[in-house]
């Protein structure tokens, strides 16, 4: 998965910087959001912005408030107290008393389920939207040829939309997201009802076209890989707060928190106590585990919480037969392999070390036996220090 994210991050970096505004100003501004449904509060002072033509994800588990945060901008639902601008212009504001009904936001979203109108031809279901705002004829005609060109569907455009599989009716309702030339793309989770195999294609095919038109988007998901492939970046959530706001690079490498950590690809969360004082040259952290070894790390900290950790994501650990002397000599420590998995692109070990256990990913090249006494190794820029 790291090694997707490596290989998209300077594209997708490049393509945002772009098309970004040199002010700081975003193309759309949530600020200080608050939702509450009587004493329940779904979003806590959420605050973010947008850049024009960015595409920025929503993530985190259900009930943390994504969708909620997405539906508020749309107009869907009513926020209790904050601002929502788009293009410098307010659509909500408490303090003003502005709150625009959706249809004059001129946003347009794509939910979970596509309602494709299945007495409808694909041509007529993507145009539906031009003809109730009344466009000329000639000019729907024009539009939806062009929009379905881009998603290739126009070889479908006379065919029956109940005719089409799961992956051409999510194009199709793509296509009738799009056609309208909106100000925001808004998606609610559009690919969960795709099966795994299509929803990685789909995946794909959704970030080419998204950069190709070059809208603006917010994504809602809770699946980390579908986040990873569309996003510059992604705001993690939960519990109606932001934990952290980031590239996917800087989400996956450099957490900030325990449940950043946990929840984005899989890590070894280490207990321990920080200890006093940093190396000169290298700024790190000095971290000793409950059971007394030493972790030299770099620190993602923005709390300076009492109870941190030190992460370790499952890849970075480094296995050897023999001590390794080739480089400095830290965050090396003896080990066994107390039990392994073969999950057929990688192998699963959980390595029994004085500072507990460590599950290690690793491709199956060189593999390692179960009860074989190992070295590992960690980098310690790949040891983070978490709230």
């Amino acid at each position: 998965m790291l090694s997707v994210i490596e290989a998209g991050e300077k594209q997708r970096m490049a393509s945002v910087n772009a098309s970004m505004p040199t002010t700081t100003t975003g193309f759309i501004e949530v600020r200080d959001l608050v939702i509450s449904y009587g004493a329940y509060v779904a979003v806590h002072s959420v605050s973010f912005s947008i850049q024009r033509g960015e595409h920025l994800t929503l993530l985190g588990p259900s009930g943390c408030g994504k969708t909620t945060t997405l539906r508020a901008i749309a107009g869907l639902e009513q926020p209790t107290s904050g601002e929502i601008l788009i293009d410098g212009e307010p659509v909500f504001s408490s303090r003003s008393r502005v709150n625009l009904p959706p249809e004059k936001r001129n946003l347009s979203m794509m939910f979970q389920s596509y309602a494709i109108w299945p007495h409808m031809t694909v041509a007529q279901n993507v145009g539906y939207g031009l003809r109730v705002r009344k466009v000329p004829r000639e000019e729907i005609s024009q539009r939806v040829n062009e929009i379905l060109e881009l998603v290739r569907l126009q070889d479908y455009a006379s065919r029956p939309a109940s005719q089409l599989s799961g992956g051409q009716q999510q194009r199709v309702a793509l296509a009738r997201s799009l056609v309208f030339k909106p100000r925001a793309l808004l998606l609610d989770e559009p690919l969960s009802n795709l099966d795994a195999k299509l929803r990685g294609q789909m995946r794909i095919e959704l970030n080419q076209l998204q950069r190709q038109v070059g809208v603006t988007s917010i994504h809602v998901t809770h699946d980390q890989e579908e986040a990873f492939a569309t996003s510059d970046r992604i705001i993690v959530m939960n519990g109606g707060r932001i934990e952290q706001i980031g590239t996917p690079l800087e989400i996956y490498d450099r957490p900030k928190t325990r449940f950043v950590a946990d929840f984005i690809g899989a890590s070894n969360l280490i207990e321990g106590t920080l200890l006093a004082g940093n190396s000169s040259s290298e700024g790190r952290t000095h971290f000793q585990t409950t059971s007394g070894e030493l972790i030299e790390g770099v620190s993602a900290r923005v709390n300076q919480s009492a109870n941190p950790a030190m992460s370790i994501r499952t890849i970075y650990p480094e296995l050897y037969r023999e001590k390794p002397t080739d480089e400095e000599e830290v965050n090396v420590w003896p080990g066994k392999i107390a039990f392994k998995t073969f999950l057929g692109d990688a192998v699963q070990y959980h390595v029994e070390w004085l500072g507990g256990t460590m599950v290690v990913m690793k491709p199956p090249i060189d593999v390692f036996e179960q009860y074989e006494e190992i070295w590992m190794r960690v980098d310690p820029k790949h040891c983070v220090l978490v709230d």
